[in-house]
């Protein structure tokens, strides 16, 4: 959809800003902040635009591919915590 786009566009650039400081030996302190909620999604009602995510499944994540690797090991339609 047009809104999943925006969001990982968003995202993109988000990470390329954080690609770059870190080439140039700035430290950055990384959050995992949601920025959106897709409508009709699993995560509607749980998760809310501007949630901090310091875990998965009891997993520390400190990026979004940390969250996305915990979270791939499911099957659709399976309880993520």
């Amino acid at each position: 959809s047009t809104q999943e786009n925006a969001e990982e566009f968003s995202q993109s650039q988000e990470n390329a800003k954080v690609a770059a400081l870190r080439q140039l030996h700035i430290p950055v302190s990384s959050r995992i902040v949601v920025a959106a909620v897709t409508k009709d999604s699993p995560a509607e009602g749980r998760l809310h635009a501007g949630d901090v995510i310091e875990s998965v499944d009891g997993t520390k994540v400190k990026e979004a591919d940390d969250v996305a690797q915990v979270v791939t090991k499911h099957k659709v339609g399976e309880k993520v915590r």
